[in-house]
């Protein structure tokens, strides 16, 4: 299935006759083609209004390097908005990873507990996202699907991008055991996750 043909697809809001939750599309990063997962349909606040539909997409495992979310100040700052870690996944040189899926995406607008909306192309799920009861993702309401595995296929903790309460420099984690906790990650530990974005 090429890239082409799914944005196709989406754009005459077709997606849902081939497409569901949970089913995986094969994109190239760094050289190497991964598992995506299919996370929503039209789930997304499309930043272009000449848009109407889209899919989001998100990595299946935790393939990217450990980063830490900030590293400003002593301690980190637990705001997306501001975080190096969004700048990163905003920046020509995370694009250049994901070069050939670059055409076939649109900025999408994020609600954040803390920090304002933010317009991002590449994103960490919230605590919220990730939330049966109140996810956008029809994914997520399963429970086992916030699991990931890391590269030595052992599940692993990964970072969302809601901020941590009572804590500047805390952000909401995935447990190995897929649990959702606030203070679980400091912001400027170094720990892994997996982003996603949304075709359209």
């Amino acid at each position: 299935i090429s890239l082409e043909w799914i944005q196709e697809v989406v754009r005459l809001g077709r997606a849902r006759n081939y497409f569901s939750e949970g089913d995986t599309i094969d994109i190239e990063f760094d050289g190497e083609v991964i598992q995506h997962d299919i996370i929503g349909i039209d789930a997304e606040k499309l930043v272009d209004k000449s848009l109407e539909h889209s899919i989001t997409i998100q990595m299946h495992d935790l393939v990217m390097e450990e980063r830490p979310f900030d590293t400003t100040g002593d301690y980190g700052s637990n705001v997306w908005e501001t975080s190096e870690l969004r700048k990163y996944l905003q920046s020509e040189e995370f694009r250049e990873r994901y070069k050939k899926l670059i055409p076939y995406l649109t900025k999408v607008v994020k609600e954040n507990n803390s920090g304002d909306d933010t317009e991002d192309l590449f994103f960490l799920l919230s605590a919220d996202e990730v939330d049966p009861k109140k996810t956008p993702y029809k994914y997520y309401e399963d429970v086992t699907n916030r699991q990931k595995k890391n590269a030595d296929g052992e599940t692993d903790y990964h970072r969302l991008r809601s901020a941590g309460r009572g804590d500047s420099c805390v952000t909401w984690c995935v447990y190995s055991s897929g649990g959702v906790y606030s203070g679980g990650g400091g912001a400027g530990w170094a720990l892994r996750c997996a982003p996603a974005c949304t075709i359209a």
